[in-house]
């Protein structure tokens, strides 16, 4: 389950499918289709703030829909015969894109943070004891160290 979801059906059906679209499946396919487009979002948005948010903005809202459309059109497939399978699959990518910039600190999406939420430490390097290596690159012929070559 996602920490935060991050937009509606209303959002979904006005900027992702019409629900004339639906065909077989339901508006709880759309809401799963939603949560889990939440849950990859949350992986980016894990390192970067404490979660859950409070609210979030349209921007935040519009690529989890792009992200959710496209998990929900998975098993059907698109209609490549209109060519908007190509703009599908391009808001996708920038909706991937996106998620990158604000998990790199580029981005900065208009998020209000929950007063409850705590951010998660996520370990660096010089949280974990590293390993010595000590090491020689060169033995002479009586099998003891020489100088290293310098290379």
């Amino acid at each position: 389950m996602p920490v935060t979801t991050y937009a509606t059906v209303a959002m979904f059906f006005q900027w992702g499918l019409p629900q004339t679209a639906l065909g077989s499946k339901t508006v709880a396919d759309v809401q799963s289709a939603l949560d889990a487009a939440s849950s990859d979002m949350d992986d980016y948005f894990r390192g970067v703030y404490p979660l859950p948010f409070a609210s979030v903005g349209l921007s935040v809202s519009r690529r989890c829909v792009a992200i959710a459309r496209n998990i929900f059109m998975g098993g059907r497939g698109f209609s490549p015969v209109t060519g908007a399978d190509e703009d599908l699959i391009r808001q996708l990518k920038d909706a991937e894109d996106w998620c990158d910039k604000v998990q790199r600190k580029v981005k900065f999406p208009d998020v209000v943070i929950d007063p409850t939420a705590q951010i998660l430490q996520v370990p660096t390097f010089d949280t974990y004891a590293q390993p010595l290596a000590v090491s020689s690159s060169v033995v002479n012929s009586d099998g003891c160290r020489a100088p290293t070559r310098g290379w």
